[in-house]
């Protein structure tokens, strides 16, 4: 496929271009193809099949993700310590956590929080924050892949096949308090 040609049309803001009924915003994808026109009206852009036409395969399949930018900035998450290890998480979120003492449907709270964002209001623990809270509920004990473990010495006979998995709880994410 040489030769051929896609007509885009840039939004008179310069945010992003559309092709056919799919919106492209280039401040998410950090893409500025053309500066804005001094009369505010779009600008057509022409790319030729090659390069250009990888990256619009490429945006083509990410574009159901960026139609609807009312996402950005309206959740809160958190980073917190939980046994050993930090997740960083939000509300309704479904986390795999290491093996934890407690029965499934079981309530446990996290107080160890690093850090907190807030629709943008950005909070950072030395080292933990006061106060904040992360409250989740058991939903099982589950186990993880089968990692098999597998030595050998050569021509002496020595083989040893072990397999190991991990013991993990998963919990769900109910609340973040600040």
């Amino acid at each position: 496929m040489t030769g051929g040609q896609f007509k885009y049309h840039l939004h008179e803001d310069c945010s992003g271009f559309a092709f056919g009924s799919r919106n492209f915003h280039l401040d998410i994808l950090k893409l500025y193809f053309a500066p804005k026109e001094p009369g505010g009206s779009s600008i057509p852009l022409k790319f030729n099949f090659g390069l250009h036409s990888v990256l619009f395969k490429i945006l083509a399949i990410f574009a159901p993700h960026f139609d609807n930018r009312s996402y950005i900035n309206q959740f809160m998450y958190a980073i917190v310590n939980i046994a050993g290890k930090q997740f960083k998480v939000t509300k309704d979120q479904q986390i795999y956590a290491p093996k934890m003492q407690g029965e499934v449907d079981a309530s446990v709270e996290f107080d160890q929080v690093l850090f907190a964002d807030n629709e943008g209001q950005v909070s950072i623990g030395a080292p933990m924050l006061d106060g904040a809270k992360v409250s989740a509920k058991i939903l099982g004990h589950v186990k993880g892949d089968k990692v098999i473990v597998f030595k050998k010495k050569r021509r002496k006979g020595y083989k040893k096949k072990r397999g190991h998995r991990q013991q993990y709880t998963k919990i769900q994410i109910e609340d973040i308090v600040l």
